[in-house]
């Protein structure tokens, strides 16, 4: 390209080659050009030795031969020092020389042009007519060499030629005769003639050299460039012929392979690798040679495992025939590795190594869709029972070495076919194929029960956890994969609802009732709105005076066409969904408003669950209602279970210093059922302990009993609290608490819970309105 610009550049401007910064010719190629030009200066003792020869034989034996001859002896050994002196300096390394031998190149050519053209006009002056075709036939010749000599250098080659044109017409302008005129014009033809053809030749000259010097600067930066690929790069060349040999196989190749170079010339390439679909799509590749680009197959070196990713195309010979493939190969093991790693991240759960919850429905959807008719497929879904207590109160790390432990321990319990996977959190599921009869699966998920029930040491500490298991069996032809596990998860609901610990198969009841418990959540959202809750008061007696001085206020929900729903159904639905939180508040508020209308010497009390206790709301709420109703705070109590202080134990321990601040008392219900009852006394000044029903119910027939109750008693009389004991039902039970130094009693044996309209003082007060009136 280079070449051909330049060229036409030359051609078109007509411009002479000059050896300067303004040369044409790329800066890169000056100094080349120059070392090839100069090497033209070698022509010039060849062709004066051939001038001074056929000048020698024109002069046909004159006078005036020797000392023609004589003349170009000399001329030719002057030539000849001038040639030899700058073909030494050609040999420095030096650029400089290059164009200081250019510049004798050009002086020679003018004084030799200079010198032929007077010998030439003194030869045709000497001889006149006679040898007159010959000494012109002389000129023409001269001027031909000149141009073949000064090729590279039009300008010195024109002064050349005009130098000897001139002074050959000068001798046949002297001469005189009318072939003398002749010969003459005919020269100065033949001199415009050979100037054309050294402006032709020098273009053809330039544009070969620079075309040939392009070629060679870009065969070699090709070869540098496959040589540096193939040694230091990391991929490689690779070769094969028509039959799929390796051919001329490289160190880079040969250190890939680990093999030796010996042992891979001439070896099939696709013995290297391993079997798969893509060592068959390389070989089809060979067989009938066609391009193809990353092409990966694998092969084991040293016991590892690898891959490499293959490119190629069909080779040709200089005829155009195909005779074989070459290509690169790379070395892709650590991006497969990567991309294997990656698939099992997205795959298994990275806590336990356990399949996630993508993989297992897939799972499960692959093996009902190939389940064979007679095939026992079931699905097991579990949880872990106080997971999130162990996680808040021994941190995170525990929780984690829980759940990597029951991982193990379930995996320990199914069969080889089986899969378990954490679904997360504390949630797992199996896919059962193992077993034939729903009785062994059922056993297995009794297994996973009593192995999870075995309590796990960390450092020394026991940590006591369990779990209940729902199962679903694939019962018709057409299984959906969403509705096993559902259903499995419906019975894993029942299952914990009845106390937990046990294995439950699903039954269509199980639907109904989570239908029932969807519409029971859909209509409490609206209860508060459509005014269908209400507060029953059930009274707490005081033992020694049979009187009542405070009521506890109970929820009760009338729904418009279920009639009353128990608080044991939707309080937990309340719960889980958050509305217990809304529906508190509205407790709180009713219950102050009611209050406010009582005598001054009663009090109510008002259970707060533990959602409520999260709530930022609850000592905003508070205030306002007994702001609004004008009760004084001294008159409410707050009852909470242990379950409260199980959880963010510090935040609800504050809270609880918030409403002690607020002038409200405090009471803890269910107290002896928890884990840590007495350190909840320590960590907080209760105005009240409520002894559970559990040790009230069997306090005449059971020692233990007996012993609780006094034994709480005491506690709480040595700590300056009261103590209530709930779910006094008969007169035997009262007797034995008041003998017992308990403070307040509650249960059926006094009142069942009742609107606030029915209370008794309320009745006393509209008798005594009724008599007045």
């Amino acid at each position: 390209m280079v070449a051909r610009e330049f060229g036409q550049r030359l051609w078109r401007q007509g411009r002479l080659i000059s050896y300067t910064d303004k040369s044409p010719i790329p800066p890169q190629h000056k100094n080349w050009f120059a070392r090839v030009t100069a090497k033209q200066i070698l022509w010039v003792p060849a062709s004066s030795q051939i001038a001074c020869a056929l000048l020698f034989l024109l002069s046909g034996g004159t006078a005036l031969g020797p000392i023609l001859s004589m003349i170009c002896v000399l001329t030719t050994a002057f030539l000849t020092s001038i040639s030899v002196a700058c073909k030494n300096r050609l040999k420095g390394e030096r650029s400089s020389g290059h164009y200081r031998a250019l510049e004798r190149l050009k002086q020679i050519g003018v004084v030799s042009g200079v010198f032929w053209g007077a010998i030439l006009g003194s030869a045709f002056v000497l001889n006149g007519t006679s040898h007159l075709a010959e000494l012109s036939l002389l000129c023409v010749l001269l001027m031909l060499l000149g141009a073949a000599k000064y090729v590279s250098t039009p300008i010195v080659g024109a002064v050349h030629i005009l130098s000897i044109l001139l002074g050959s017409c000068a001798g046949l302008l002297v001469v005189g005769a009318r072939t003398a005129t002749v010969s003459a014009f005919i020269l100065m033809l033949m001199g415009g003639t050979f100037y054309a053809l050294i402006k032709s030749l020098n273009y053809n000259f330039v544009t070969r050299k620079l075309r040939s010097r392009a070629l060679e600067e870009a065969n070699e930066t090709v070869e540098i460039l496959l040589r540096e690929f193939d040694e230091q790069g990391s991929d490689w060349l690779w070769e094969v012929d028509l039959e799929g040999l390796i051919v001329r196989p490289s160190a880079r190749f040969h250190a890939a392979a680990e093999r030796e170079i010996s042992a891979l010339a001439r070896h099939p390439l696709i013995d290297l690798f391993g079997d798969g679909p893509d060592r068959d799509l390389l070989a089809d590749r060979i067989r009938e040679p066609e391009p193809f680009r990353r092409l990966v197959v694998s092969f084991t070196a040293n016991g590892e495992q690898r891959w490499w990713s293959l490119s190629g195309r069909p080779s040709v010979n200089r005829y155009g025939e195909v005779i074989g493939l070459r290509g690169v190969a790379t070395d892709v093991s650590q991006s497969k590795r990567a991309e294997a790693k990656i698939a099992h991240m997205a795959h298994y759960d990275g806590l336990t190594d356990l399949p996630n919850r993508a993989l297992f429905s897939d799972t499960l959807k692959w093996t009902l869709e190939r389940r064979r008719p007679e095939q026992l497929v079931s699905v097991l879904y579990l949880d872990l029972d106080r997971f999130k207590m162990i996680n808040d109160t021994m941190g995170h790390d525990v929780g984690d070495f829980v759940l990597q432990v029951t991982a193990q321990r379930i995996a320990k319990c199914i069969g080889a076919g089986d899969m378990v996977a954490r679904l997360g959190g504390d949630e797992f599921a199996i896919v059962v194929t193992s077993l034939q009869a729903r009785g062994d699966v059922v056993d297995m998920a009794l297994r996973i029960i009593d192995a999870l029930a075995e309590p796990i040491l960390l450092e020394g500490q026991q940590i006591n956890s369990g779990t209940s298991i729902g199962i679903a069996f694939a019962d018709s032809t057409d299984p959906n994969p969403q509705e096993m596990l559902k259903n499995a998860d419906l019975a894993l609901y029942d299952a914990k609802s009845r106390g937990g610990h046990i294995a439950l198969v699903f039954l269509p009841q199980m639907y109904q009732a989570m239908l029932t418990r969807r519409l029971t959540e859909s209509d409490l959202g609206s209860a508060i709105l459509k005014n269908e809750l209400e507060l029953y008061y059930q009274p707490l007696v005081s033992i020694e005076t049979n009187e009542t001085m405070a009521y506890e206020a109970l929820l009760r929900w009338n729904h418009p066409t279920r009639g009353q729903i128990q608080p044991s159904i939707f309080i937990p639905i309340a719960e889980e969904t958050g509305l217990i939180v809304q529906i508190g508040e509205w407790v709180i508020r009713s219950a102050l408003r009611e209050l406010a209308t009582w005598p001054e010497h009663l009090s109510v009390s008002v259970n707060l669950s533990p959602v409520q206790m999260r709530s930022p709301n609850i000592i905003p709420t508070i205030v306002n209602a007994l702001a609004s109703s004008g009760v004084s705070p001294s008159r409410v109590e707050i009852e909470i279970t242990e379950s409260v202080l199980m959880n963010d134990s510090e935040a609800n321990l504050a809270l609880l210093h918030k409403l002690k601040g607020l002038g409200l008392r405090v009471s803890l219900d269910d107290f002896g059922t928890g884990y840590s009852s007495l350190n909840y006394l320590r960590s907080f000044p209760f105005d009240k302990i409520k002894i559970d029903r559990c040790f009230v119910e069997e306090i005449a027939e059971r020692k233990d009993c007996q012993a609780i109750i006094q034994a709480v008693v005491a506690l709480a009389t040595s700590l300056n609290m009261t103590t209530t004991a709930e779910g006094i039902e008969n007169e035997g039970q009262l007797t034995r608490l008041k003998a017992d130094g308990c403070d307040q009693a509650q249960g059926y044996f006094f009142s069942r819970p009742t609107p606030a309209d029915q209370l008794g003082h309320k009745l006393l007060a509209s008798e005594a309105h009724v008599k007045a009136a």
